[in-house]
């Protein structure tokens, strides 16, 4: 049970373990809940994956995401994250094929809402049944401020095209801001839904990783909401070459991690950006805007047109305070001109993907060396300078160098002087007795990691999705799918190029993709580059490396009908359906030891794997890959009672489930051929694992020892040899 959220969660009920499907007159098995939640403040309501600027919300949220990577939104970790914040009934939400960004202006600022909206829309009630992940009853839970529905085959299409997308409230009124009880109440915060938790817009999408057939959305707002107010920060500038140059800016006015953000402009052509955000209420902090003016450039104007708000500028700071009125439009504009030091060059760095130390070498014309300096960059696309170079007039080449790294290769990819720009290196540049040159010098990080799917059922055909993230870099998320026409066969996931990825860590989360329903599917086995690895509720994580830099990984799904889950009778009962409750993990861990070696020139050896499930939950849909070490054949493979095994190219078990403190075994013999000396094991699940480290064991057995004659040539002996 989740002792720790009953205050939100705990409503004694007696009620069907899968809600009549809406639309349809056969359920599709695919269930819904969406809960909505009202908060005191945005710093209350934890941000979503990504902070950046996608974020709707009229102020900041709190703190970082308790997910990790493709973990699917539960009531657990809801709960845990925004414990101030209370359930609302009444709430609509709207499902709809599509997504149109920012349409939605008003006194709520700028917010997202579906296209081709269905109706009606789904209302939460006072309290609906929690069930579990695969809508398997949980007596005595229920959910408050929220509601269960079931997919039609319509919406069940769609969200295996990828294309079922959620908000909150309805198109014309996201906020219900006009509706009865709620009018003018409520600011949006966030949404999260299903295993769409990376940007914090008011649209989302309603996927079902393998294994899982019941998504949970959460919609978080704010009481009472300020109005919103729109500020545009626009930049100018004069003086430079016809090509654009990149201005960055800080403050408190952008969602980005540590408040920045970049505006490129050229002459006569500027750059913006808009914000919409909160009025300035008493007691709140005051929007802030500043320009890290590069060097060689001088802010030669800094104007702000509006309203009601209260404005002041420093132009000796590249400074903005806003004190937004509610309605009003501020927009300040940074002029900036070029000013090359007189008689001097200027030289500066960006780089992307990474940081370094990059050296420059000044030759004039005769090639002769006359300066050397060196430029370290401390943040991605933030500009470094060295100190100004005094030079005699004439022509000069500038020659970078860069430096090595284990993440990649560095790549010169722009040289800009004086707002041209060059190709190359060295640059050829002029300085002039009343006019210098500023080169600013872009390197990017190309790095040489791949990563490759392939995709084998077996008992069906299908479509198979799959997410691509990495915790390094939360705004990362690739997609690819692959089709399976034959059972047993292989299929490379094709779509968002996986190549050229950094290294790092790397999260795959498989779903079900278009046309295929995610109803009796489950993943039975990942193997990555020959080795089979550990996986929970549909995801697998790898790591790429300059020594391992490529991953080939096959992902195979066993598709098996199962019974609908029964409805439970009057009072209470166990719980009938396996599987850990939303939010819970079953710490399930293996072992493999030898039983018996066996004897003989070619021994039959006897190991006994052990599946123990530590945590007080039931483990479901628990899978045992046996995988031989090198000279050695498995024969056979008796699980204990509960499972069953099938030969694919290895031996692979199933448990449908292993209940709390249990523990299933597996018996494998296996001859040994020579060379082979251990046996491996590896155990996944349809539930989340809290440490995958201990889902590997292997056991090792000495080499056969072989009493044979001298080989010759012989073919009596020569066949043993």
């Amino acid at each position: 049970m989740i002792l720790g959220i009953l205050a939100i969660l705990t409503v004694p009920t007696a009620a069907s373990a899968r809600p009549a499907a809406t639309g349809s007159a056969s359920g599709t098995g695919l269930l819904v809940t969406v809960a909505a939640r009202e908060c005191p403040t945005y710093q209350d309501i934890r941000a979503n994956l990504a902070r950046n600027n996608i974020q709707e919300s009229l102020q900041d949220l709190g703190e970082d995401t308790l997910y990790s990577n493709g973990e699917p939104i539960n009531p657990k970790l809801e709960l845990e994250g925004q414990p101030k914040c209370k359930p609302i009934t009444g709430w609509q939400f709207t499902l709809g094929s599509g997504i149109k960004e920012k349409a939605s202006t008003g006194p709520w600022g700028a917010l997202s809402i579906v296209t081709g909206a269905e109706s009606p829309t789904v209302t939460t009630e006072a309290s609906t049944p929690l069930l579990g992940w695969n809508g398997e009853t949980i007596p005595g839970v229920s959910i408050k401020g929220a509601t269960t529905f079931e997919l039609n085959q319509a919406q069940a299409e769609r969200s295996a095209g990828h294309y079922l997308w959620i908000q909150g409230g309805t198109t014309s009124d996201p906020v219900l801001y006009t509706s009865g009880k709620f009018a003018g109440k409520y600011g949006f915060g966030a949404l999260r839904c299903s295993i769409d938790n990376l940007n914090g817009d008011n649209v989302e999408t309603i996927d079902y990783p393998v294994g899982i057939t019941h998504a949970f959305c959460y919609a978080y707002y704010v009481t009472p909401p300020p109005a919103s107010g729109t500020i545009v920060i626009r930049k100018e500038v004069k003086g430079s070459g016809s090509d654009g140059a990149d201005f960055s800016f800080g403050g408190n006015v952008s969602y980005n991690q540590g408040g920045t953000f970049d505006l490129s402009a050229s002459p006569g052509s500027p750059g913006e950006q808009t914000f919409f955000r909160a009025e300035t209420r008493p007691g709140d902090e005051s929007w802030k805007v500043n320009e890290e003016v590069p060097d060689g450039w001088t802010l030669s104007e800094l104007r702000c047109e509006h309203g009601a708000s209260q404005v002041t500028t420093d132009r000796s700071t590249a400074g903005v305070s806003i004190d937004l009125a509610a309605g009003d439009t501020v927009t300040c504009t940074y002029v900036d001109q070029l000013r090359p030091p007189a008689g001097a060059l200027l030289l500066g760095k960006v780089t992307e993907n990474g940081v370094g130390t990059f050296r420059f070498r000044v030759r004039d014309s005769s090639g002769d060396v006359v300066r050397r300096t060196s430029i370290t960059t401390e943040e991605e696309g933030e500009p470094e300078y060295a100190k100004p170079m005094i030079l005699a007039p004439g022509d000069y080449e500038v020659e970078e160098s860069s430096p090595h790294t284990d993440r990649g290769d560095w790549k010169l990819v722009d040289v800009n002087c004086n707002g041209d720009h060059h190709r190359g290196s060295p640059t050829k540049v002029t300085v002039a007795d009343k006019e210098g040159e500023v080169c600013t010098f872009t390197n990017r990080l190309n790095f040489h990691a791949r990563l490759s799917i392939i995709k084998e059922a077996i008992g069906n055909v299908g479509t198979a999705a799959f997410q691509i993230t990495t915790p390094s870099d939360p705004e990362l998320q690739l997609h690819q799918a692959a089709v399976v026409k034959e059972e047993k066969t292989t299929v490379l996931a094709a779509g968002d190029s996986t190549h050229g990825l950094p290294y790092g860590t790397y999260v795959i989360q498989e779903y079900a993709g278009k046309g295929t329903d995610p109803t009796d599917w489950s993943l039975i086995e990942v193997v990555c580059d020959g080795k089979a690895i550990p996986f929970g509720q549909g995801r697998a994580v790898v790591r790429l490396s300059r020594s391992d830099p490529s991953k080939h990984c096959r992902f195979v799904d066993l598709f098996s009908k199962e019974p609908t889950p029964p409805a439970p009778g009057p009072g209470p009962e166990p719980n009938p359906g396996p599987g850990p409750q939303p939010g819970e993990d079953a710490e399930t861990s293996v072992s493999k030891t030898l039983v018996d070696p066996g004897t003989g020139p070619t021994p039959t050896e006897t190991y006994q794997i052990s599946v123990k499930n530590d945590s007080g939950v039931t483990a479901s849909h628990v899978v045992v890959t046996d995988q031989p070490g090198p000279g050695l054949a498995v024969t056979s493979a008796e699980p204990s009672a509960g499972g069953s095994c099938l030969k694919a190219d290895q031996y692979i078990c199933t448990f449908d489930s292993i209940p709390a403190h249990g523990e299933a075994t597996v018996i494998v013999k296996a001859k040994n051929y020579g060379g082979g000396t251990y046996n491996r094991a590896v155990v996944g699940s349809a539930s989340p694992d809290g440490d995958p480290a201990n889902n590997v064991d292997a056991a090792r057995a000495e080499s056969p020892k072989r009493h044979f004659k001298a080989c010759g040539s012989s073919l009596s002996i020569a066949f043993r040899c």
